[in-house]
């Protein structure tokens, strides 16, 4: 099978994955607010309109996505203040980190990635790579 097949089928297979880690996570006994992000997140891996990067690198090949976003408060990144600033937004990038960490314990297709955030004020959003 070419690459090219491979990759097609693959990306078929996306929205049967996504199902798949949802239930897994609906399961886990994790709290429903940390339910609910991470099923915002593996929800996006369904409406993905673009690959950015497709990699041939030893021992692993792999497929970049456009980057996946979720938006949060610092009360749902488990802060107690009303807004972000210097002070707390290394406390919310761990939270997410943790999240993607758990996420990817249970996801054996799809990896992800904290890769950035932009914030002001009460709201800060939040960059997830992915790739499978």
């Amino acid at each position: 099978m070419t690459i090219l097949k491979l990759f097609n089928k693959m990306l078929k297979e996306l929205p049967a994955i996504s199902r798949k880690l949802e239930e897994i996570i609906i399961m886990a006994e994790w709290t429903d607010e940390k339910k609910t992000q991470a099923i915002a997140i593996i929800d996006q891996i369904n409406k993905v309109g673009s690959i950015e990067i497709v990699r041939y690198m030893q021992p692993y090949n792999y497929i970049m996505a456009v980057p996946l976003n979720i938006t949060l408060s610092p009360r749902e990144c488990g802060i107690d203040n009303d807004t972000f600033g210097m002070e707390n937004i290394m406390k919310a990038d761990d939270y997410i980190r943790e999240l993607l960490a758990d996420i990817n314990n249970i996801s054996e297709d799809v990896k992800f990635s904290f890769a950035g955030h932009d914030y002001k004020g009460k709201k800060c959003e939040f960059s997830i790579d992915w790739k499978f």
